[in-house]
């Protein structure tokens, strides 16, 4: 190779070294500029890993960081709703609090700390775990809770508890709360129903006497009332009672003797029974007037015998036995233990008062009868 020939090739590299150094330099411009225009046009990141060990770290610990931990850790449109809108008392409540933005680095969502209220006081809670807590449910969160026992109308308040700022101002960690109002709800009591039925009245009622009896309602609230309607019957035993009102009567008896009260009662398809036993008491009779027999008319110097009759309370009679006799008025005499008579002599027919006293059990009867000494006419004795 000539001389020239050697000139012109060192001339051609040298030309196209310079054009490869050329396009490495536009190369790596062209990587400068395409780095600034990342780091330009990209949006501020709230969870950058300085950011979360100087604003989030003393509270949450120092691992995991983690952009679930405070990316987009705000609300937006907060909402919650029961799953019905009427309860019975103490029935499960289920209570979806929707909103705030759930979306971080990875699904799940930010760390989330949801608190339900009722009138104020705190029913239940959604958190992460561990002292200090983190981690826990992303949205929508689902609290669990039971109904008030009070029957009423009611509102729950769920509550959002975190970093308020969603984006930008990632220097200043400002926590704070936001709540929302569930829909209204009610709380309505089941009707009650009959649970049982229970009988007063007196324990005890004497023969040929009255007592009154009355049934009340137990209910399965708790609560009780008149059993009003009631029909009653007497199931045994020397008694009757009205079926409407209640009323019993004793029957006679000779010693005390048991009768069963029954009362039936129904309410809204469901009957109950109950049933008492009462003593029907033998009461001792009392003595209640005294009656005096024998003959109408004594004659003069003839005799008659009397005799009295006991009448008791019971209706029943019988002699009375051990009565005192005595005539408190005209011409005659009576023996005051056997109750015979002996007339006196009279000139015409004369009137006599025959009088009996008797006592039994404190109680003292008199009675008085009229007798007619009659005068008998003298007859031929002898010449």
């Amino acid at each position: 190779m000539t001389g020239s020939a050697i000139s012109k090739r060192k001339s051609k590299m040298r030309l196209c070294g310079s054009k490869i150094g050329v396009n490495r330099t536009v190369i790596v411009l062209f990587a400068i500029l395409a780095l600034a225009a990342f780091a330009v046009f990209t949006p501020s990141a709230d969870a950058q890993s300085g950011y979360y060990g100087t604003n989030c770290a003393p509270c949450h610990g120092s691992t995991p960081t983690t952009c679930n931990g405070c990316h987009h850790h705000g609300p937006k449109s907060l909402s919650a709703s029961t799953n019905k809108t009427t309860y019975a008392p103490g029935e499960a409540v289920s209570v979806t609090f929707s909103g705030g933005r759930s979306s971080g680095a990875t699904v799940g969502g930010g760390w989330i700390r949801a608190i339900l209220y009722l009138n104020n006081v705190e029913v239940t809670r959604s958190m992460g775990t561990g002292s200090p807590p983190r981690g826990g449910a992303g949205f929508p969160i689902t609290f669990n809770s039971t109904a008030p026992t009070t029957p009423g109308t009611y509102t729950y308040q769920a509550a959002w508890f975190g970093n308020s700022y969603d984006s930008g101002n990632y220097t200043s960690a400002n926590h704070g709360e936001e709540r929302v109002s569930t829909n209204s709800f009610t709380v309505v009591a089941a009707a009650a129903t009959l649970s049982s039925i229970t009988i007063s009245g007196p324990s005890s009622v004497n023969e040929g006497g009255t007592g009154t009896y009355a049934a009340t309602a137990n209910w399965s609230d708790g609560t009780t009332s008149a059993a009003t309607g009631a029909t009653w019957s007497v199931t045994s035993g020397p008694a009757t009672i009205g079926s409407s009102t209640g009323v019993l009567t004793g029957g006679s008896v000779t010693a005390n003797t048991t009768a069963v009260v029954a009362a039936s009662y129904s309410s809204g398809g469901v009957t109950k029974t109950a049933s008492a036993s009462v003593t029907i008491a033998n009461v001792a009779a009392t003595l209640s007037s005294i009656t005096i027999s024998g003959p109408s008319s004594v004659n003069e110097g003839g005799t008659g015998t009397y005799a009295a009759t006991a009448s008791w309370s019971d209706g029943t009679t019988s002699a009375a036995t051990g009565a005192t006799w005595s005539v408190t008025s005209g011409p005659a005499t009576i023996n005051s233990s056997t109750g015979v008579l002996t007339g006196g002599s009279v000139t015409a027919n004369t009137t006599a008062v025959v009088a009996a006293s008797y006592s039994s059990g404190g109680v003292t009867k008199t009675a008085s009868a009229s007798v007619t000494i009659a005068n008998v006419a003298a007859t031929l004795s002898s010449i």
